[in-house]
């Protein structure tokens, strides 16, 4: 049961069209499951776009922003969401929104997006979060990091079962579908020896 998602992405305004589209795609899906979102809660770029595509929806649920004082007060957070979770640092931030989620997607975005990708992945590398990550694809966004991912593995850095710890979402209407399939990882000290 998928009761609530939460997804990094970016709060630049300055994308392709490609990008917003793909995040007002993926809120209504979500929307018309009842699913809630747990997202940034910034007012500006594709965080701006969830909450005010998610308000808009009929079958809307709650829709929830974690941000830190400090850059509440240097960046507008969105004025309308369901909730809004003030928290210390960026750190309790991360922690904050996946505290009681049933997977993370992650948008294209800068530094702070994938920031918060790598840290989800060595969570989970550790078994400390076993839900499903999807990636959504838009324009092929992603395709860098899977170079970058398969260079890991290439150089024994990683193994390749570590690819089963996330999967790519080709579209919007593919993400519920990515979260379903996902391969249940469930790793532990006692094989961390075989992942070499």
């Amino acid at each position: 049961m998928i009761n609530q998602v939460t997804i990094f992405c970016s709060s630049s305004n300055i994308i392709d069209k490609a990008y917003k589209d793909d995040a007002t795609k993926l809120t209504k899906i979500l929307c018309e499951q009842k699913i809630d979102i747990i997202c940034g809660g910034g007012e500006t770029g594709l965080m701006g776009v969830l909450t005010d595509t998610y308000l808009m929806c009929d079958k809307a649920n709650k829709i929830i922003g974690v941000r830190p004082k400090f850059l509440n007060d240097i960046e507008r957070g969105h004025k309308n969401l369901s909730e809004l979770i003030l928290v210390e640092t960026m750190h309790e931030r991360k922690a904050k929104m996946i505290e009681n989620t049933n997977a993370i997607v992650v948008l294209p975005g800068g530094c702070g997006t994938f920031e918060e990708l790598f840290e989800i992945l060595t969570l989970k590398r550790l078994g400390q979060f076993n839900f499903p990550i999807v990636l959504l694809n838009t324009k092929n966004f992603f395709e860098p990091f899977l170079s970058l991912f398969y260079k890991m593995i290439d150089e024994n850095f990683m193994h390749k079962l570590h690819l089963s710890m996330f999967s790519l979402a080709i579209n919007p209407e593919s993400v519920l579908v990515e979260i379903k399939k996902a391969f249940q990882w469930k790793n532990n000290f006692t094989n961390f020896a075989i992942l070499k």
